[in-house]
């Protein structure tokens, strides 16, 4: 990604539509860097959380069989 303009900018109005489109661009991407971060690290809670839980039940029905 490029902030460069290709063209000639010569007046104020001109200079603000640029920068708000090279500043729409880059939060775009931010964006959707954001939204994958938050689905990788979603996917990684939910791989870990059924771990444990397994375990637990591993436990438990370890225990249960040792009481017995």
């Amino acid at each position: 990604m490029t902030l460069k303009i290709s063209g000639q900018v010569t007046e104020v109005r001109e200079v603000i539509e640029a920068l708000a489109g090279k500043l729409g661009a880059i939060l775009l991407a931010i964006g959707v860097l954001h939204l994958f971060n938050l689905l990788l690290l979603s996917t990684i809670r939910k791989n870990r959380m059924a771990e444990a839980k397994a375990e637990r039940e591993w436990e438990e029905r370890k225990k249960k069989t040792d009481i017995s």
